[in-house]
């Protein structure tokens, strides 16, 4: 893999070229940020205060961002936490 140029509007994302098979790929492939539009610092942001309690209609509210993608966002990193738990950490 080598690095392949930057795509996004708002931010640099890193593209990744496979010298062996041919196929471009992007550096968030199987993370939580995977084709999502919101910024990767607004997400991060929102998912550490939902871990430090603050409520989600207060940060709907702030934010303007639906409950329904706070949801998904919270879904999503709570399945790849518990993938990253059973290859690393699991016996």
């Amino acid at each position: 893999m080598v690095r392949y140029g930057k795509h996004g509007k708002h931010e640099a994302i890193q593209d990744l070229y496979c010298q062996a098979c041919g196929h471009k790929i992007t550096a968030r492939r199987n993370t939580v940020l995977y084709r999502l539009k919101t910024s990767s610092q607004t997400v991060g942001v929102v998912l550490c205060l939902l871990v430090l309690g603050v409520d989600l209609s207060a940060l709907e509210e702030a934010y303007s961002i639906h409950e329904s993608t706070i949801r998904t966002w919270l879904s999503r990193s709570g399945e790849h936490g518990k993938k990253l738990h059973e290859r690393f950490l699991a016996e």
